[in-house]
């Protein structure tokens, strides 16, 4: 069966614009992969799960930032509501607390989005589609990265099932992020998603495969050991936490990572992860 191919418009910055010429050539290539470089993180992979082990440790780190923030944030907001209702609308104290106010909310935006890299927290099993999580990621993608890369959806997998949906909409956010940052504005990137069964020790499940392939720069050969490890980034600015984050997740969610990046050409990242079941 085939899926149905549709663009999202959530980070579409070009919606009704044509595509430049050779626009995406590099993802139609049949070769375009074959000498790509690999690092897949599997239950299997001792660096991978070391990395995982010290990633706890940032993600533990994190949690008292968040908690520390939020206890001080609501204080703050408080006194600078009591200031703006005590003072005369215009005069430099109301001001001072209108500023103060907009400083909160920024900081409180923050650490929402910080929030994104936590593991913890984040596992409830609950039924959902392929369409939901996808759509929900992109949209998060849009709220905070803002519009990017042209991105393709090719879902195969129509029906429901069941995960950890929260936990699958942050690694698929720190995916489209990686790609659509590294596509660029002009960029594309395309995700597929293919389902397949496959024998288990409980019977026959359902696998799902998402490629998320961009056509950006690609990695070089140095690159690829250390993507995993936490605070590593090729970006000014950046934590460098979202891939530690997605290995960190992938013991709970049962999954594989690939990620085969060529330079010039792009990167492709792979996820293999079987339909969860609700323990008897």
């Amino acid at each position: 069966m085939m899926g149905k191919k549709h663009t999202h418009p959530a980070v579409d910055s070009r919606a009704g614009n044509p595509h430049p010429a050779g626009y995406g050539a590099a993802l139609d290539g049949q070769d375009a992969w074959s000498s790509s470089l690999c690092v897949a993180a599997g239950s299997g992979d001792d660096a991978i799960a070391d990395e995982s082990a010290a990633y706890r440790d940032v993600e533990h780190l994190v949690g008292i930032i968040s908690h520390c923030g939020r206890n001080l944030l609501g204080p703050v907001k408080g006194y600078a509501s009591l200031i703006q209702d005590d003072v005369d609308d215009g005069s430099n104290a109301h001001r001072w607390a209108d500023k103060i106010e907009r400083t909160a909310q920024i900081l409180e935006d923050y650490l929402t989005r910080l929030g994104l890299y936590r593991v913890q927290g984040a596992c409830g099993l609950r039924e959902t589609t392929w369409a939901t999580t996808v759509h929900d990621a992109l949209n998060l993608c849009r709220t905070v990265r803002g519009a990017g890369a042209h991105v393709e959806v090719c879902n195969q997998a129509s029906a429901g099932f069941m995960q950890h949906f929260e936990l699958l909409k942050r690694v698929l956010f720190h995916v489209l992020v990686n790609a659509c940052e590294a596509a660029g504005s002009n960029g594309l990137v395309r995700v597929t998603i293919a389902e397949r069964a496959v024998n288990a020790s409980a019977g026959r499940v359902r696998e799902f495969t998402v490629s998320v392939e961009d056509n950006g720069n690609g990695l070089e050969s140095g690159q690829i050991p250390t993507i995993f490890t936490p605070h590593y980034t090729t970006k000014h600015g950046h934590a460098g936490l979202g891939l530690s984050m997605i290995a960190a997740a992938a013991p709970a969610l049962g999954m594989n990572i690939e990620i085969h990046s060529k330079p010039g050409v792009g990167t492709r990242v792979v996820l293999t992860l079987r339909e969860a079941r609700r323990k008897p």
